[in-house]
């Protein structure tokens, strides 16, 4: 058994289990008979008993259970598989293929080969027909020539091995580097019982697939047995070890099927290897843009300004701005001819400020004529301004007096009205609660109006005295110098019915009792209040005091005092002295006390002294109670209106029904102040390059047709024009809340994405997720950009190091076939080193020394189906372009595409022109290095292979020697190209892709 060791796999041509292993026939010798046997000898009573048993093989087979089928590639009805790639199925079980193989493995234990007994074929729909089956399974007929289409029958040992994630084979090889069977057998066991899912076993179809040609695999039996017992027919007279082919046949059972179709464009190193990198066009990223007829009784422009450059996203860092400045040097405003800047902005100007001009005249109360539709000032809620001053700096003024500018907003307007549906349903469902807390805070602004003005009306001129009658409810629930109201009232002289609800309807002054009591001009309920505080009236006169009260003792003739004392100590002296007297736990037995005879013990004299004190305790007279203070009626008047204040109790109670800031809730709220509603902004996390994309490419990249297909390229983004129409679809979103009610004052920033951040992988684990989505927008809040900074210099990314003042950010542009097949290739920045070649000159080549800080991620993306990215990166073009000097010690950097690591592929290269015609190392093969390949239906290892000297590790591994020899040779090792930047900045410099295997 020979063994092949990439990285982390390892390949083995065969693996058998259990009792097969010991099956002694060599494969390649006849076997009469249905079934493979194997002598069982063990001791019976200490007799030896031996038998042949036989053991199941392929003819027993009439089905697989589709479980037992773990892969299969490609997946069914994919329409545009590798055509230079081989299909393959996997199994769960690492000897299925072998399983029921009647045959040992045959040749030198290095060179073991063992034939499985199925096999997987691939055929075109002119290949074959579909039979109806007489049999227990479905059958096909064969219609090509069997040798056209399958591998000789005797090689189909080359198609099948056991795949191992890990190295199974270490320790397991002799000194001589073969490798022991039953070692590697233990290992593997044990890297199974660790994980089972770590090996696999699999049939590749050695098939050269045609492109864009549609074609079915079938798993069908290898040997002659199961292909008869497949389709129903007698298996007794057949040489077990017989192949299904080869000798005539054309009708095959089929255990399990699929269908797919190759494509025309290879795999993914044929498809990169097309890429070309070019300089991109200075067109692209500018268009010509007519200024001669604005509209809105604008006056156009004529002459050089009739035509100026409208830019996109991104732009060729060859393109000028056209014009490269506006206004232009020395624009005339006080007299300008027709057709001028001057006269264009002066226009513009006017009719931008007509709103203004109408909410002057309103304010003025002065009759104005009839609302009129006039261009927007964009940006004027964000920058908090009224007017356009066309004359004047800041970013305001630029974005709305220059035409390029304005257009770029005017895109921003038209894709918020093209989704304004889509986008106010995201904003109603972000606000939530918030309608609720609006509704509570209306229902709070009416309570506090309405409790306010009766507060003020009724409440406050109040008596001191009233008052404090009108809120008794309220008492328990109004706290003043540490007691409530209604504490205070029952600790004073204040009579408690003097204040309740009856005692007020009694002395009501209208009411009829107090019309039939008290003449004209008696006291107020409120002044009876205060005498009754203050003593000067009672409910009920106090009784005078008694000069001698009589008790029976007096009525007999008795001294009170004299016949008390006397009772009492005659009592006292009557119990006699108790010199035994105890305390004892109940349940439990009296100890002894020992003691004089007249005097009591000491627990005795206890009680008896508690008696004494007792008595003379009931006999003292009980203290007078102190007198009442009277309540401080103004001091709780004041603390009453303090407590039912509209303005804090409503907003105490606002507390625990909505949020409010502290610096609000503390404050005294009076008419006409309002509680604020919540106000709200939706945020949006959408890419918005995609609506722009999805109304017109040449909106976002103008003039995008120029770069043609399979190219490589730098452009730089446009940061005035992204900020023009992020500002313009905020602007106009800004309206539509307004217009659908929702509660904002449209200085909110809703749009803030305008790359693809989604596969970005920069983050700071110690970020929280608000802060990394902060960190991840394009542009700072709008509300936050300072009126005299300039357009285009409000991004939010990180700053680029050692770029030069005024260069813009580099952005990857790639267009090619290879997108189409491979959309998720790897796209990031490496820098260069200087090395020399063969030839000892000098080379730049990838860095490898540090990724922390040679290579770079993108930090977003745009796309534009199907074959379209780009990728920007934190660098610039003088940056990545470096010095062809290796004095200068600046070698740039390079652009490297790369295939995603993903599921093993088998197969080989597909000629082009860096193919050599001897491949020096096996992942160089291609199939034009067979021997016939014009005319190559499915690999034949007797053919020869165009070679040089192998040299290690590729030397260790032989074309056609086992099944792990051929595993190895087939794979197919993801691999990368990249491209000097300089490459894409100068057309002088040479292409110089490097491939490199991962």
């Amino acid at each position: 058994m020979h063994e092949t060791t990439l990285a982390d796999y390892t390949f083995l041509p065969w693996l058998r289990q259990g009792i097969a292993s010991e099956i002694s026939n060599p494969d390649g010798v006849a076997l009469p008979g249905e079934r493979a046997s194997v002598d069982v000898r063990f001791n019976v009573n200490g007799e030896p008993v031996g038998r042949a048993v036989q053991l199941l093989g392929p003819g027993d087979i009439i089905g697989i259970n589709p479980r037992a089928i773990s892969k299969i590639e490609p997946q069914p009805s994919v329409t545009d598989f590798e055509s230079n790639y081989l299909p393959y199925i996997e199994f769960y079980e690492e000897d299925f293929p072998w399983r029921y193989t009647p045959a040992r493995a045959a040749g030198a234990l290095e060179q073991s080969r063992l034939r499985p007994w199925v096999f997987l074929a691939v055929l075109s729909d002119d290949e074959f027909r579909d039979k109806i089956a007489d049999g227990p399974l479905p059958a096909i007929e064969l219609i090509a020539a069997a040798e056209t289409v399958l591998p000789p029958p005797d090689q189909t040992w080359a198609w099948a091995h056991v795949h191992i994630s890990g190295n199974v084979l270490k320790g397991a090889t002799t000194s001589a580097g073969a490798v022991e069977a039953h070692a590697a057998a233990e290992r593997l066991e044990g890297v199974l019982v660790e994980n089972a899912d770590r090996a696999v076993s699999r049939l590749l179809c050695p098939r050269r697939l045609r492109p864009n040609t549609a074609y079915h695999a079938f798993l069908i039996p290898a040997f002659e047995n199961g292909r008869l017992a497949g389709l129903g027919r007698d298996v007794t007279t057949v040489d077990a070890l017989a192949a299904s082919w080869g000798n005539g046949q054309t009708e095959f059972p089929v255990y399990h099927r699929w269908s797919f179709r190759a494509g025309d464009g290879g795999d993914f190193e044929a498809l990169v290897d097309r890429l070309v990198p070019r300089k991109v066009d200075p067109r692209v990223g500018v268009r010509d843009m007519d200024i001669t007829e604005p509209g809105y009784d604008v006056d156009g422009m004529s002459g050089t300004f009739a035509v100026m450059g409208l830019e996109g996203a991104l732009r060729s860092p060859e393109t000028v701005a056209s014009p490269v400045q506006w206004p232009p040097q020395g624009t005339d405003f006080n007299n300008p001819p027709a057709g001028s800047p001057g006269r264009f902005l002066l226009d513009l100007e006017r009719v931008v400020n007509l709103q203004f001009a109408l909410r002057q005249k309103e304010d003025a109360t002065q009759p104005h004529p009839d609302p009129i539709v006039s261009p927007p000032l964009y940006g004027q809620w964000h920058a908090a301004v009224e007017k356009l001053a066309a004359r004047d700096p800041g970013w305001v003024n630029e974005l709305n007096n220059d035409p390029r500018n304005r257009a770029a907003a005017g895109c921003g307007t038209d894709v918020v009205q093209q989704n304004q549906e889509r986008y106010m349903q995201q904003a109603w469902a972000q606000l939530g609660d918030i309608m609720n807390a609006n509704q509570r805070l209306r229902q709070l602004q009416l309570g506090l109006t309405t409790s306010f003005q009766l507060y003020r009306k009724h409440l406050l001129p109040m008596a001191d005295a009233q008052l404090l009658a009108f809120t008794l409810p309220a008492h328990a629930r109004i706290a003043g110098g540490g007691v409530t109201i209604a504490g205070e009232v029952r600790a004073s002289k204040l009579p408690a019915a003097a204040l309740d609800p009856a005692f007020r309807k009694i002395t009501r002054p209208r009411g009829a009792m107090m019309k039939k009591a008290a003449p004209v001009g008696a006291v107020s309920p409120a002044g009876v209040i205060a005498r009754l505080n203050d003593s000067r009236s009672s409910a009920a006169p106090a009784l005078p005091p008694s000069a001698h009260l009589l008790n029976l003792e007096e009525f007999a003739g008795v001294r009170t005092a004299d016949l008390r004392e006397s009772r009492w100590r005659a009592a006292l002296d009557r119990i006699p002295r108790r010199p035994t007297f105890a305390v004892a736990t109940f349940g439990r037995g009296m100890r002894n006390v020992a003691g004089a005879p007249a005097r009591d013990s000491t627990e005795a004299d206890l009680f008896r002294r508690a008696l004494t004190a007792l008595v003379a305790a009931g006999e003292a007279a009980p203290p007078n109670p102190a007198p009442r203070p009277p309540v401080s009626l103004a001091g709780a008047a004041h603390t009453i209106r303090a407590a039912i204040d509209p303005a804090r109790a409503l907003t105490l109670r606002a507390r625990f029904l909505v949020k409010i800031p502290e610096s609000i809730a503390d404050s005294r709220v009076r008419p006409p102040k309002t509680i604020a509603p919540v106000m709200a902004h939706p945020v949006f996390a959408e890419p918005m390059y995609r609506p722009l994309r999805d109304r017109s490419p040449d909106l976002l990249v103008p003039n995008l047709a120029l770069i043609s297909n399979n190219t490589v390229s730098l452009m730089e983004v446009n940061d005035r024009f992204i900020e023009s129409y992020l500002m313009g679809v905020n602007h106009e979103m800004s309206r539509e809340l307004l217009w659908r009610e929702f509660p904002t004052d449209q200085r909110g920033s809703y749009f803030r994405q305008f790359w693809d951040v989604g596969d970005r992988i920069e983050r700071d684990p110690l970020m929280s997720a608000r802060d990394i989505e902060e960190a991840f927008v394009d542009v700072k809040a709008l509300h936050t950009w300072e009126s005299t900074t300039l357009l285009g210099s409000h991004g939010n990314l990180p700053a680029i190091p050692g770029a030069q003042p005024g260069e813009a950010r580099l952005v990857v542009v790639v267009r090619g076939d290879v997108l189409k097949t491979y959309p998720t290739a790897v796209i990031f920045a490496q820098k260069a080193v200087w090395a020399k070649d063969e030839q000892d000159r000098d080379i730049r080549v990838l860095d490898d020394s540090d990724p922390d800080s040679n290579l770079q991620t993108p930090l977003f993306k745009a796309e534009i189906e199907p074959d379209i990215r780009f990728l920007g990166f934190n660098l610039t073009a003088s940056i990545v372009k470096g010095s062809p000097i290796r004095a200068d010690n600046n070698p740039g950097w390079f652009i490297v595409i790369q295939e995603r690591p993903g599921e093993p592929r088998f197969g080989l290269d597909l000629r082009s022109p860096d193919t050599p015609d001897l491949a020096d190392e096996w992942n160089d093969l291609a199939w034009e290095h067979i021997d016939g390949f014009e005319a190559l239906g499915a690999i034949d290892l007797t053919k020869a292979v165009s070679t040089t000297t192998m040299q290690a590790p590729d030397s260790e591994l032989t074309w056609g020697r086992n099944a792990a020899d051929m595993a190895y040779i087939l794979y197919q090792v993801p691999v990368m190209v990249a491209f000097h930047a300089a490459d894409m900045l100068d057309t002088a410099r040479p292409r110089v892709p490097i491939g490199v295997p991962l």
